[in-house]
């Protein structure tokens, strides 16, 4: 019984925690989804602004220091010695004004030319001689709508270093307002600059896939990297987006343990170059959120040990009085008479009782032991019931003992102080025992007294009279206790 207490409460509360932990966590779980999903579809309108941004400023910084003296004074030089000196000059102040933190452009340029009318290099930064005459239209496309008077924002992959640049050519005009020439400069598509546009997302990182490989990435490389490098959803994605130039819809990636969300689409302003830009967010970091949940496994753990502990102590308080009194009956059943079951419990004291009261009118025993009433052998039920039944109180007598046959014996008993009638009643029941040849070595005066009082409460109260006292009477060797009421 003891394990059916525990084990249901147990059960309970441990069902109830599970339930709640599953309920909560696939909440959190389908909310995080829900929010991976849209924060990587807003992601990459985001990154889309910022770059065509970042271009936007890019080309405003290249256009104005084209449009400068100092720049256009390199064709006032004459012969092409002094003319690549100065513009190999010119070239370094230019990539040392964009290296100033001021200009936001994160460091010095990979390359800045000058270039003449027709496109050719007169010189660059750092080394004169390097690139010195080469014909930048062909490798450069743009350079015939730059020579044209406008100023164009690109990707060239620069093969001489095996770099992707991002680059801005802007013309160089004469005083009379005449193309004379152009400045272009470049900065690698590193991942510096990934991480500067990643730096405006709140979560997430972004990539630039460069002719189907990823160049740079802000902080998952690897795994673009690894999603191109197999044949699968991510890939097919890229290809797509290339392809139509709309951006593509939400692509699930996995790579180990990981899930990732990706959304992909061309580069905005691009077109020298197969070029895609990837926004990605890491969604098994973001579900990690669930774990949240776990507080609830925890509590249900310390709710399921404290009701195991409270479980316990009910079922044992509950169940040792019952096993106390099992063994009780099992020792009378076994042949001990003399026993009586004697437990200090608030709920089963009273059963107790009661059980030692059929006892003893079963066994005819007297009961002077630890829980029986001050009767004799099997006649207290019927001797008292009896008696109380063939009369009831009349209010006009002072007393009347219980068959009504002697007021004044009521009277009497009523008028003797109550000490002294205890005291006398045990005497004299004590006496008649002795004199019936009966054992009264257990039966003990406070004992006796205490319980005789009970049996007045209880049946004066039970007959509604004033009090009721008792007459102790023998007859055939068997020693009774009479009950006398008193109005």
């Amino acid at each position: 019984m003891r394990l059916k207490i525990i084990a249901g409460n147990v059960l309970w509360v441990v069902v109830t925690g599970l339930i709640a932990f599953f309920v909560v966590r696939g909440s959190i779980v389908d909310q995080a989804g829900s929010d991976v999903a849209d924060e990587t579809q807003r992601n990459f309108e985001v990154l889309q602004r910022s770059f065509r941004l970042a271009a936007g400023e890019f080309t405003e910084l290249v256009r104005g220091r084209a449009s400068t003296p100092e720049v256009a004074g390199v064709f006032n030089a004459s012969g092409t010695e002094s003319l690549r000196t100065r513009a190999h000059t010119v070239a370094n102040g230019v990539a040392g004004w964009l290296a100033d933190p001021a200009r936001g452009m994160g460091g010095r340029p990979e390359i800045v030319l000058i270039t003449d009318e027709t496109g050719r290099v007169l010189a660059r930064d750092l080394d004169p001689e390097r690139m010195f005459d080469t014909q930048l239209s062909q490798t450069l496309p743009v350079m015939r709508d730059v020579l044209e008077g406008r100023a164009m924002h690109t990707l060239w992959r620069q093969r001489s270093d095996n770099k992707i640049l991002r680059t801005v050519a802007a013309p160089v005009r004469s005083a009379d307002g005449r193309v004379i020439g152009a400045i272009v400069v470049g900065y690698d598509l590193s991942n510096g600059f990934a991480e500067a546009q990643a730096g405006v997302l709140t979560h997430g990182s972004v990539g630039y896939v460069i002719e189907g490989e990823c160049y740079s990435a802000s902080g998952e490389l690897t795994t673009i990297e690894s999603a191109l490098g197999a044949e699968g959803p991510f890939k097919s994605a890229v290809t797509a987006a290339l392809e139509s130039g709309q951006t593509s819809s939400r692509v699930e990636i996995a790579v180990g343990d990981d899930a990732f969300l990706a959304v992909a689409g061309p580069l905005p302003g691009i077109s020298s170059i197969p070029s895609a830009m990837v926004s990605i967010v890491n969604a098994s970091a973001r579900l990690e959120r669930a774990a949240a949940a776990n507080i609830i496994l925890l509590l249900t753990a310390v709710a399921a040990l404290g009701v195991f502990i409270y479980s316990f102590l009910i079922g044992t308080s509950l169940l040792q009085p019952l096993e106390t009194i099992e063994e009780g009956v099992l020792k009378v059943i076994n042949g001990r008479t003399d026993f009586r079951i004697d437990i200090d419990d608030g709920e089963f004291g009273g059963l107790a009782y009661r059980i030692n009261q059929l006892i003893n009118m079963l066994t005819g025993v007297e009961e002077s032991d630890e829980e029986g009433h001050t009767t004799s052998s099997g006649t207290w039920g019927a001797q008292t019931e009896g008696v109380v039944a063939a009369g009831a109180p009349q209010p006009s007598v002072a007393g009347e003992s219980a068959d009504g046959s002697d007021a004044n014996l009521a009277a009497q008993l009523a008028a003797e102080p109550a000490a002294q009638y205890y005291q006398r009643v045990y005497n004299e029941y004590i006496a008649a025992k002795q004199a019936a040849g009966e054992d009264v070595s257990n039966i003990a005066a406070d004992r006796f007294i205490e319980r005789l009082k009970g049996q007045e409460a209880n049946m004066a109260q039970k007959k509604g009279c004033r009090m009721v006292r008792f007459q102790v009477q023998s007859a055939d060797g068997q020693v009774s206790l009479k009950p006398v009421l008193i109005n």
